[in-house]
């Protein structure tokens, strides 16, 4: 393939998604022919003038569809895939809150892991092609609706062209988002650091915790929005089928600040988990408080990373904090999410460090799916191994010769693309 295919080839597949402002007069419906020639005008990659007649077949065709979108009466237009309904391998169950082709409305709040990452993005494309109708919603307190930054995944065409709304607060904790206000904060001076003034910090689970919401909790970092107040959460998600909750990742990683967050405390890190456990619960009621048939999904704690691959020596302490919000946030209509990613393979990002990469995410996505089949909200979900076959899949390579569709779809290293088949799925561009 020449230089010149391979650069439009690219910027019609990728490109045009994440960065729009590099191509003016071109859009997503624009054709291979219509990149070429842009290349051409720029004098860019040796791209010659297309022949008028010129039909190029780009790598991993997909289909442009205009999805109505029911709550604005409107359409947008998105990427679904050719012949979805035989991409697959499903399981089906008749009794389930949301039947194949209903509406499925996910809201989703974390911190860098949904700025950064693109397993929300993934859990909306495959919610899409197994045949649920994923609507736009006008929320009030969402600020990104694509990662702010991150890998561009090899299938990144089948989801770059959504809207996916969250709140992804970079560097803030679970207390940023479970309390209405900043009144009962008792004021005392950050560090010993008289010049920065005077700021609160209010008791959690006996430890007396920082009303700050910031990494490391400098008031430097704070920014515009002080705190994402559980009523207006409340208010915003009524309408939502499921709320995803990412957004306790970083309480448990404070001892890289010094626990400055914490008042200095060395705070055992497991006991994080019951600063963690006041805090969910929290959000968690006043959501249901609205409406308390919304399904809240709390997603698990990822473990901690050596370069691009899991730090195994860290896998208990995380299985432990797991295990204590697990337990402990016990509330109606309310799952945990746990996975486990393979360990020995590129799952995390070079770009942000312990950050999961496409292949993580891919595993988070899945994992989100399946706790929602098996909690009766879908009535359609992906056909995933379980026990042993679970993990020896979850770690399979061999993509291209896998015969197994439900083996491919849990394997962290591959993926189904639009024709149906398994190929090897890596890191993501960074």
């Amino acid at each position: 393939e020449s230089e010149c295919y391979e650069h439009a080839d690219w910027a019609m597949r990728f490109g045009i998604y994440f960065h729009p402002d590099w191509y003016p007069g071109l859009s997503v419906t624009s054709s291979f022919v219509d990149f070429q020639a842009w290349l051409h005008s720029k004098g860019e990659h040796d791209c010659p003038t297309p022949c008028p007649s010129e039909v190029v077949t780009p790598s991993a065709p997909v289909e442009v569809s205009t999805t109505p979108q029911p709550d604005q009466g409107s359409s947008t237009t998105v990427l679904s895939p050719a012949a979805s309904d035989s991409r697959f391998a499903t399981v089906s169950q008749t009794t389930a809150r949301i039947q194949v082709g209903g509406e499925v409305r996910f809201y989703v709040i974390g911190t860098s892991n949904v700025a950064w990452q693109t397993w929300p993005d993934q859990l909306h494309a495959m919610l899409r092609d197994l045949g649920y109708v994923v609507p736009s919603q006008a929320y009030t307190l969402t600020n990104l609706v694509h990662p702010s930054s991150g890998p561009i995944c090899d299938n990144a065409n089948e989801f770059a062209g959504l809207e996916t709304p969250r709140i992804g607060k970079v560097g803030w904790a679970s207390w940023g988002f479970a309390y209405d206000s900043k009144e009962d904060c008792t004021p005392a001076e950050f560090e010993g650091q008289p010049e920065i003034g005077q700021h609160g910090f209010r008791e959690i689970a006996g430890h007396q915790v920082s009303c700050i919401n910031s990494w490391a909790c400098n008031p430097a970092g704070q920014g515009k929005g002080t705190l994402v107040s559980p009523s207006a959460v409340a208010e915003d998600v009524k309408a939502a089928h499921v709320v995803l909750l990412s957004n306790w990742m970083n309480d448990s990683k404070q001892r890289w600040s010094q626990f400055k967050c914490y008042k200095s405390e060395t705070v055992d890190l497991v006991d994080t988990a019951d600063i963690t456990v006041v805090n969910l619960r929290r959000l968690i009621q006043a959501i249901h408080s609205k409406n308390p048939e919304t399904i809240v999904l709390i997603m698990a704690l990822y473990p901690g990373s050596s370069g691009r691959f899991v730090d195994e020596s860290a896998l208990a302490l995380t299985a432990k904090i797991n295990e204590k919000v697990r337990t402990r946030v016990s509330e109606p209509n309310t799952f945990f999410v746990d996975y486990t990613v393979p360990v020995g393979q590129d799952v995390f990002q070079t770009k942000h460090t312990g950050h999961f990469n496409c292949r993580g995410d891919k595993v988070m996505a899945t994992k989100v799916l399946e706790v929602m089949f098996d909690a009766g909200v879908l009535a359609r979900s992906l056909a995933l191994p379980k026990g042993d076959d679970s993990a020896r899949c979850l770690a399979e390579t061999a993509c291209e010769a896998m015969v197994d569709k439900s083996c491919c779809q849990r394997s962290a290293s591959c993926y189904v693309d639009t024709q149906g088949l398994c190929k090897s799925y890596g890191p993501g561009a960074q």
